[in-house]
């Protein structure tokens, strides 16, 4: 019997004693407090997780168009450049538009597939 009555002594006085760590309602509030602020951190806030991913998935976008208009931009800037060329322009006039020098022969090939020939005339120019 003895034995009873130490342990509901230490029952009863173990309610008043200040708690040896945080109390069970305190843990709860710092465990809601955390999730809150983790959920905050990773969906709502201006540099959630979530919207950085986005912003990473449109900056890739981005980059890749930059590089193609970089590549238009020189491949025009070199088109300019050689515009002035006289060589160049001879070259565009006869692969584009079937110009020929004086005394040069003209093939065409039509759309039945019959070969067709031409001589320009030398006096021509």
């Amino acid at each position: 019997m003895r034995d009873i009555g130490i342990r509901i002594q230490r029952y009863k006085l173990s309610r008043y004693r200040p708690p040896d760590s945080l109390s069970d309602r305190a843990r709860m509030g710092l465990t809601l407090g955390l999730a809150a602020w983790a959920i905050w951190a990773l969906f709502l806030s201006d540099h959630s997780a979530v919207r950085l991913m986005g912003l990473g998935q449109k900056k890739h976008t981005l980059e890749q168009q930059l590089a193609a208009t970089s590549k238009s931009v020189d491949r025009r800037a070199r088109d300019l450049r050689v515009a002035d060329d006289p060589e160049e322009a001879a070259r565009v006039l006869r692969e584009r538009h079937n110009f020929a020098l004086p005394g040069e022969r003209i093939y065409r090939i039509e759309s039945d597939g019959r070969l067709r020939t031409s001589e320009t005339p030398l006096d021509s120019i």
